[in-house]
Formats: structure tokens, C-alpha cells, sequence
């Protein structure tokens, strides 16, 4: 589909599937390698455009990524989980005394959100519903 990131990660589409956001995570495997979340606009036929930069994380911090049914993304990051506006402005945080990686909702109305740290697991009861 597009080839020009160092490492792929999270990955989530906006609820109509417009939109796919990806999580390049080179910096983990480059000094100077990105740590940015990148939308691509996903056309009828399941091609590519687009591939903005929306986010950066100048903590070389994002990881995981999910979608709410709003559009907001939330993404692991160094002290928690960083909300971002599906534009890639931060809405808030979640933090947690590690680093969270990945990340998921569930509960029995996809309302509540799961954190895997480096060492433990959170959750954490939101006022919002993951996409299914």
C-alpha cells in the first residue's frame, strides 16, 4: 500500500473507514528516525493518498493506536495515552507511571479502554465507545 515509512506500527481506520492512520515508530530502529502519526485518505478502489504527518511526539513516545466512534485517535505513548482530535491535536491524557504500548477498548459498550505497560496492564472507564 505505501512504502515510504521506517516502522509501520499502530494502525486504525476513522469509523467510515475514510481515513487510515499509522504509527511510524523508526525511531526505535534509527537515532534519527521518526516517531510521528501519518492519515491517508483511503480511496473506493483500496488505494492510498495522502500520508500526512498530523502528529509528532517529540518524546519519540507513540505506539499503539485506536479510534473512538467521534474520530478522536488515542495512541500509546511514554506516560500514558496521548487523545488527539482526528487532526492530530491533543484533546488530553491518560497518564499511567510507565509506558504504554498497546491499547484497546472493550467492556461490554467498547467504553472501556485497556493499557498494556511495560509492566502492567490498566484500564481505564472512558466517556466514550471504541469502534467495533
Amino acid at each position: 500500500m505505501t512504502d515510504d515509512m521506517v516502522m509501520p506500527n499502530g494502525l486504525a481506520f476513522s469509523p467510515d473507514e475514510r481515513w487510515l492512520y499509522v504509527v511510524d515508530t523508526g525511531s526505535t530502529h534509527q537515532p534519527d528516525g521518526p516517531n510521528h502519526i501519518r492519515r491517508f485518505e483511503v480511496a473506493a478502489d483500496g488505494s492510498l493518498g495522502g500520508g500526512q504527518v498530523i502528529a509528532r511526539n517529540e518524546a519519540k513516545g507513540f505506539d499503539g493506536l485506536r479510534v473512538d466512534v467521534e474520530g478522536r485517535l488515542w495512541c500509546g505513548s511514554w506516560d500514558g495515552v496521548d487523545c488527539l482530535d482526528p487532526d492530530g491535536a491533543m484533546l488530553g491524557q491518560i497518564l499511567v507511571p510507565e509506558r504504554v504500548a498497546n491499547l484497546a477498548f472493550g467492556g461490554p459498550d467498547r467504553s472501556l479502554l485497556y493499557m498494556c505497560g511495560t509492566t502492567s496492564l490498566y484500564s481505564y472507564q472512558t466517556n466514550v465507545v471504541g469502534t467495533p
